[in-house]
């Protein structure tokens, strides 16, 4: 829930600012790593253990609409943008996280004696 709220203050931020010093395109990079992280926080708090595919997939769906969504609420921001771009690289990462979760979930727990 927390990071849902990040996200959209974030990208209801009116006319924000553009770093000189970070390259051009960096803003895909910063969109990735958000939902990557979202998906994955979204699948563990949906399913504890291994998650099935057929959850992840429900969860991809919603996060893709949420991606959309929050591209979509950016035209009615000052100095913001909805940009299809952004939207499947939000969606690129929710994949990410979503197969990053799986791994993890698959790994062996380590126990101590």
């Amino acid at each position: 829930m927390l990071w849902a709220i990040l996200i959209e203050v974030l990208t209801s931020w009116p006319n924000p600012p553009s770093p000189g010093f970070l390259p051009s395109g960096s803003d895909k990079i910063i969109h990735f790593k958000l939902y990557a992280i979202f998906a994955f926080l979204v699948a563990r708090a949906v399913q504890a253990g291994r998650p099935p595919w057929r959850m992840l997939a429900v969860v991809a769906l919603a996060l893709f609409a949420w991606g959309a969504a929050d591209e979509w609420h950016q035209l009615f921001i000052p100095g913001r943008s909805a940009d299809v771009a952004d939207w499947a690289v939000d969606s690129i990462g929710v994949l990410a996280g979503l197969l990053l979760r799986r791994v993890w979930a698959s790994r062996p727990i380590m126990r101590t004696a």
